[in-house]
């Protein structure tokens, strides 16, 4: 969205929000109903929150294959008294010092998959997003659709009572004539009734939708634009099912949440076969601390214990786990089985799309090919 385009729905939602009560009309089409249901709807900001709280976690579980690095520092000074003797017998006790240490995994299989699964994980939680950002548009697209066609009923029924008016003028003309009976004048006027009912009911039905606009993007008191004949067209390129078929298995985003499962329940596999190797892990620090115990009677004869601690210190840490009474055999077993379970979860959504996009295919050629046969008899 350009940044014109983006201070006029800015203007725009934030005048009907103040000044809703007058009635200026602004005209707006689809593409800026949509910013602005993005700019204004709780709906979306609930979903952009969403995606952006499953991110912060992935990036969380990601930093367990980078160092950690530690400082700590301690002081303690303990005063202890005998309470035989309490002011002879004094004893204190004293610690202080810091430390700083870097750990690093070395070899850790389990961690690296663990990093590749949080990967996957926020390409998922786009694929959520996206997904229910093409509900959200999808239930825009049927309200203004919706708008769009009301208005045009009315407009219809506006002018199908303007017609039965006329005619009730001629058939009161030809009633005080003597040429028609009065019970044809009541016959034309019911209708003209008839018609006042189907347009009140289509004004409260234009009502509810045009609230629901407004819910979903803050704007009210517009005037919807109705779409250009040509977009109705599909292109050259477009005509083929194959084009469809395969624009779906790219862009849909059920297809593309199950592709990215079955790569999850991949990564699973090797996950749990990555229990059966060790683990290496390298830490290494520089620590000065120091500990004097001092009793108050030693200072007449006797030195305090004291203790340093100063320099840098290395280990190296080896784990295997041995046996665990099959865990990791069923772990495997079980990842190979959800494996399994998405690659059908896969053809079978699948195919259920390919079905509804051929359908729709068909239905929209039908269609097309109507509008052609009814524009060349208005030709």
């Amino acid at each position: 969205m350009s940044i014109k385009n983006f201070f006029k729905l800015k203007f725009i939602i934030t005048y009907s929000i103040i000044f809703s009560p007058y009635d200026k009309i602004y005209a707006i089409d689809l593409l800026e109903a949509w910013e602005a249901t993005k700019l204004h709807s709780k709906e979306y900001k609930v979903l952009y929150h969403e995606r952006e709280i499953i991110r912060a976690q992935a990036k969380q579980e990601q930093s367990i294959i980078f160092p950690k690095l530690s400082v700590d520092i301690n002081y303690q000074n303990n005063l202890n008294r005998n309470d035989q003797s309490p002011k002879t017998d004094i004893n204190t006790n004293k610690e202080n010092g810091w430390d700083i240490e870097l750990s690093q995994a070395l070899f850790n299989p389990s961690a690296w998959y663990q990093y590749i699964k949080a990967k996957i994980s926020i390409q998922q939680s786009e694929i959520e997003f996206r997904k229910k950002e093409e509900e959200l548009l999808s239930r825009l697209s049927k309200i203004y659709f919706n708008i769009l066609t009301i208005k045009k009923n009315i407009l219809l029924a506006n002018l199908t009572k303007y017609t039965y008016s006329k005619q009730l003028e001629q058939a009161r003309s030809m009633f005080r004539l003597g040429k028609l009976t009065i019970i044809d004048t009541y016959d034309v006027q019911s209708k003209i009734d008839a018609e006042n009912i189907q347009i009140t009911t289509l004004e409260n039905e234009l009502n509810i939708a045009e609230k629901e606009f407004k819910n979903l993007t803050g704007i009210s008191n517009i005037d919807i634009k109705d779409l250009k004949r040509n977009k109705l067209y599909f292109k050259r390129n477009e005509d083929s099912l194959d084009f469809w078929l395969k624009l779906a298995d790219d862009n849909n985003q059920e297809i593309k949440s199950l592709n990215l499962l079955i790569e999850r329940e991949k990564n699973n596999i090797k996950s749990a076969k990555s229990s059966y190797f060790p683990t290496l892990t390298l830490t290494v620090g520089y620590q000065n601390k120091k500990h004097v115990q001092d009793n108050w009677l030693k200072k007449f004869g006797g030195n305090p214990y004291k203790e340093n601690y100063q320099g840098a210190y290395i280990s190296l840490n080896f784990n295997m786990i041995i046996y665990q009474g099959g865990v990791t055999f069923n772990k495997v077993r079980e990842a190979i089985e959800r494996l399994a379970q998405a690659k059908d979860s896969l053809d079978i959504n699948k195919n259920k799309i390919h079905l509804m996009i051929e359908e729709l295919f068909l239905r929209i050629k039908s269609a097309i090919t109507k509008l052609h046969a009814q524009e060349k008899l208005l030709q």
